[in-house]
């Protein structure tokens, strides 16, 4: 990817020059499920972006429970520099349950919330712009791939903002997606 592409899409995203990007820019209900990253406020932004599964705030909450210490171990992690290997059944295994609740796209926007600096979200448009399937293998993929994308912009271009960089990769792929 290119960084003049990539800043680019973000502006048009956010309608904001990058250097003055700040989460007051995202979606209330994206950054009050960010801060709390608790059942309710998860529920409430999926609902927000009209996932297509009924989103229950209890089935949720034991979901996060019953992961509760893959979610910890993904949470300290940071896409940049993550060794994606170490956590490939990991990813595949939570991903594989809440997408059974959630939908596919529920589950990588719960996930993302829950491990920001490492879990891209994703819907059935980005899948089908990278060819992959709506599968726990093909969401441990994607993020290969973004992992690629970022190491192509290296540390030093990496936009520094408050917003979590897989977000950022999120506008992107969104504005990629969509023209």
């Amino acid at each position: 990817m290119l960084y003049r592409e990539f800043v680019n899409a973000l502006e048009t995203y956010y309608g904001v020059k990058l250097h003055k990007l700040t989460l007051e820019h995202e979606d209330s209900y994206y950054v009050r499920a960010l801060k709390l990253r608790e059942p309710e406020s998860i529920t409430e932004f999926l609902k927000r972006w009209r996932i297509r599964r009924r989103v229950d705030a209890q089935i949720l909450e034991k979901l996060i429970n019953h992961h509760n210490t893959a979610l910890l171990t993904l949470n300290k992690e940071n896409l940049l520099h993550a060794k994606l290997y170490r956590h490939r059944n990991t990813i595949t295994k939570v991903y594989s349950n809440f997408s059974k609740h959630l939908g596919y796209t529920g589950a990588s926007k719960a996930l993302h919330v829950l491990a920001p600096n490492l879990l891209v979200m994703w819907d059935a448009a980005i899948r089908k712009n990278y060819g992959l399937a709506a599968t726990p293998e093909a969401y441990y993929n994607f993020h290969l791939r973004m992992q690629n994308e970022l190491e192509e912009l290296n540390e030093e271009t990496t936009p520094k903002t408050e917003i979590p960089v897989t977000k950022l990769l999120d506008a992107y792929n969104i504005i990629k997606t969509r023209r």
